[in-house]
């Protein structure tokens, strides 16, 4: 059985190389209001710099016990870097499934944890160069029970030919 080419780093060490990713951390802290958890209804898109708006994903979490992800929101710098828009897909309809756990892992580190993850590494995307990222997984839960969305700002920040299998 083949595995992951994938390399990813999942860490509740919340230490970025980017500050903008701080600053959306700092952002989701301070709409957490006294609650664990943010809703998605407390962050108002005008709010955030329009610098950032390019570099956001929304993930639609469905399901309890084998959650499942849906894109519902990929901002312009992700959109550009893959070379397409996967808005309104599944995940696991769109990435690799060799690759789908790793890729997915962080996800559900923020959600059975509920708190943010930082994930770096290099990732592979269908006909793309090896991509390098970073960026940190925010769970949203509207009742401070249910994590039903992540918000997940993601910067890539190179690119190289992955190699041969």
């Amino acid at each position: 059985m083949s595995k992951s080419r994938l390399t990813i780093e999942n860490s509740t060490s919340l230490e970025f190389e980017n500050p903008m990713l701080m600053e959306l951390l700092t952002v989701w802290r301070q709409k957490r209001c006294g609650r664990e958890l943010p809703a998605r209804n407390d962050f108002d898109p005008l709010e955030l710099p329009a610098d950032v708006w390019p570099h956001l994903v929304l993930i639609d979490v469905e399901g309890l016990e084998k959650a499942r992800f849906r894109y519902r929101l990929l901002g312009s710098h992700i959109v550009d870097t893959l070379g397409r828009n996967a808005t309104g897909r599944y995940i696991d309809e769109v990435q690799d499934p060799l690759d789908y756990d790793v890729f997915v892992e962080g996800f559900r580190q923020a959600i059975s944890l509920r708190q943010p993850i930082r994930s770096t590494g290099n990732a592979i995307f269908v006909n793309k160069a090896w991509v390098t990222y970073e960026s940190v997984i925010l769970p949203l839960s509207p009742d401070d029970d249910l994590v039903n969305m992540l918000l997940v700002p993601a910067v890539f920040t190179g690119t190289q030919e992955p190699d041969a299998p």
